[in-house]
This record gives C-alpha cells, sequence and structure tokens, in this order.
C-alpha cells in the first residue's frame, strides 16, 4: 500500500456502520462481506479516494492518484454475494489523431457475483476468499473496456498534416500541398520545374523562309 494517500480518503455512505463493516480503508478495492446477511436490505455506500494504481494503457488511463468516485451495491445469497458498482474518475490521453496530451473524465459500470465456494468448470469465476472480495479486477476490466480504441481529444479534431505535420486546427482550412506524381518525380528533381517560354526563333525563321518561298 502507497504511503500518504490513505489518510485522504473521503468516505460517504447510507449507512456507516454498515460501511464501516464492509470497507477497508486502507485497501478500498476489497470489500469484508464476514458481517453481511443473507437477505438483508443491501448495502449501498460511495468511497472517494485517490487512485492506488494506473488503469488503463499508453494512450488513455486513470492515473495513479487520481480521484476515484465509486459507488457500490452488496447483495448476500446463500452461495454468494452480488455486487454492483460505478466508477467515475478523470483520465489523461493522447490524441490518436493530433498526438496531444488531453484530459477528460470516464464512467464505468460493473456487476460481478462472488461465490462462497469455487464453481465447479469455471475456474475463472470470481470467488470470496477469506471472508472477502476483491473488486480490483472487476474495475480495470470495466474501465478499460469502457475506452474507445483510438481516443479523441475532440470528435472533429482534424489531426495533423500527413506532408508536414502540422496541426490542422492552428492552420487555414484549405491547407494543402502540391501533389507531384511520383513517376516524374525523378525528372522534376534533376531538371527542375520550368514555365513554358516562347517558340524557338528557329520556328521563327522557318515561317518566314516560307513565305520567301511562296513569293517566289
Amino acid at each position: 500500500m502507497r504511503d500518504g494517500w490513505i489518510s485522504r480518503i473521503l468516505v460517504r455512505v447510507t449507512s456507516p456502520d454498515a460501511l464501516a463493516r464492509v470497507f477497508d480503508p486502507r485497501d478500498p478495492w476489497t470489500l469484508d462481506i464476514r458481517q453481511l446477511q443473507p437477505g438483508s436490505e443491501p448495502l449501498r455506500g460511495e468511497l472517494d479516494f485517490p487512485a492506488p494504481d494506473r488503469i488503463g494503457g499508453e494512450l488513455l488511463a486513470v492515473q495513479q492518484g487520481a480521484p476515484v468516485s465509486l459507488a457500490v451495491e452488496l447483495f448476500e445469497t446463500e452461495d454468494g454475494v452480488a455486487v454492483s458498482g460505478r466508477l467515475r474518475a478523470p483520465v489523461v490521453g493522447e490524441c490518436s489523431r493530433c498526438l496531444e496530451r488531453f484530459t477528460g473524465s470516464t464512467e464505468a459500470s460493473f456487476r460481478e457475483f462472488f461465490s462462497f465456494s469455487p464453481v465447479e468448470g469455471d475456474e475463472e469465476a470470481p470467488v470470496a476468499i477469506g471472508g472477502k472480495v476483491g473488486l480490483e479486477q472487476s474495475v480495470i476490466d470495466a474501465v478499460v473496456l469502457g475506452f474507445p480504441l483510438s481516443p479523441l481529444c475532440d470528435p472533429d479534431c482534424r489531426g495533423i498534416c500527413v506532408e508536414c505535420g502540422v496541426l490542422l486546427a492552428t492552420v487555414p482550412a484549405d491547407h494543402s500541398h502540391e501533389q507531384i506524381d511520383p513517376r516524374w518525380a525523378g525528372l522534376l528533381g534533376k531538371f527542375g520545374a520550368s514555365e513554358p517560354g516562347p517558340e524557338p526563333d528557329g520556328g521563327a525563321g522557318n515561317q518566314s523562309n516560307r513565305k520567301e518561298v511562296g513569293d517566289k
């Protein structure tokens, strides 16, 4: 557990006494369900805390230490505990079009059922271990799966110019570059572009000669 962030945890709950039996401020991803009773009213609460770890990838993520708001509801049955929750947190990302850094926010919902004993034939089914359930993987999956594959700083982001790399948001809308046919690029590089000039004198001389011949 990282030093310094535990003291900054703020708990907002519908039933403080009940929540104290379930949440451990030192580990907000883990719920202690040993005090819950089957068939009792669902326990609802909200926990605000700095994210213990970074959640996300290279292009978009909830940074470690970012303020996280986690609302949860727990309901115990004879076979296990149903947990549903919703997380809100700020994100930092890199736009997939213009490659600029940007900030925003994300919301993610999850729902899990933690069995009191392993489920036969399903080794990956969540299980309550030692009277506790861990929400970390459920939260990570919900957040990451909710991220767009190509994050954008703005839906209307124009990106960058593929020719010169300038941000298109900083140049006129008609910004463009002359497109040269690659088949002629070698000749242009060797001889350079030239403007059409007047006809050679030889052409005018031939015309004059033809007139002289006709006069004769």
